[in-house]
């Protein structure tokens, strides 16, 4: 069961999936990826357009990796 937060972040979600397909600009879900941070992270799956969206404990962004624990 998702709380207050998760089904803002889904209705969000939303959202953001009903702008791009207005604007004709899909999002590419093979980029896009969840994060869970936090010890008491519930890591509830997310979907968009009925396509779940993949979980990760690190991301690499500008050079950047990005680790869910945040130790450097």
């Amino acid at each position: 069961m998702r709380n207050e937060a998760a089904n803002a972040l889904w209705g969000d979600l939303d959202k953001l999936h009903k702008w791009s397909k207005d604007w004709n600009m899909p999002f590419n879900m093979d980029n896009c990826a969840v994060m869970h941070v936090g010890r008491k992270n519930c890591r509830f799956e997310y979907e968009m357009d009925n396509s779940r969206i993949r979980q990760t404990e690190e991301e690499k962004d500008l050079g950047v990796i990005i680790h869910d624990s945040a130790k450097p």
